[in-house]
């Protein structure tokens, strides 16, 4: 008995192969668990400042993580955070905030690590982006 392979298969496989070859697939695994708040939602990285920040929509609150140390600490937020951007440029960190029908970002010093404001937006926010060269951000 002749069993075919499918082309999709074989193709699979070179890709597979050239992909671990140049680096591009490789295995990786947990190094460390480090605690947040409640309903993590998002993950957003400042990679010029080593600092990972975690949205924690059901505790209202941002999970700040120093890359270096490890070290975590809770931040108070606004209402039901939901996805980060992070402006190196400015070291502003923004988060949409989303609770029913009513939105806003919320506006963090990422020197301080303070929240410094909270701008309202026209409905619930979901997504939110930063353009550095120009330092405006969109929200939808």
């Amino acid at each position: 008995m002749n069993a075919q392979r499918s082309p999709a298969v074989g193709l699979m496989a070179i890709c597979l192969a050239v992909a671990a070859s140049i680096g591009i697939a490789s295995a990786d695994w947990v190094t460390a668990t480090l605690p947040a708040g409640t309903r993590p939602q998002s993950v957003t990285v400042n990679p010029v400042t080593n600092k990972v920040y975690v949205a924690n929509s059901n505790s209202d609150d941002i999970t700040v993580i120093d890359g270096a140390t490890g070290a975590a600490r809770q931040v108070d937020a606004g209402d039901a955070p939901r996805y980060g951007a992070a402006n190196t440029v400015t070291n502003r960190i923004y988060f949409a905030d989303f609770n029913g029908a009513v939105g806003h970002v919320s506006v963090f010093d990422g020197s301080a690590d303070t929240l410094i404001a909270s701008v309202a937006t026209d409905s619930g926010s979901y997504a939110i982006a930063v353009n550095e060269h120009t330092n405006k951000i969109y929200v939808a």
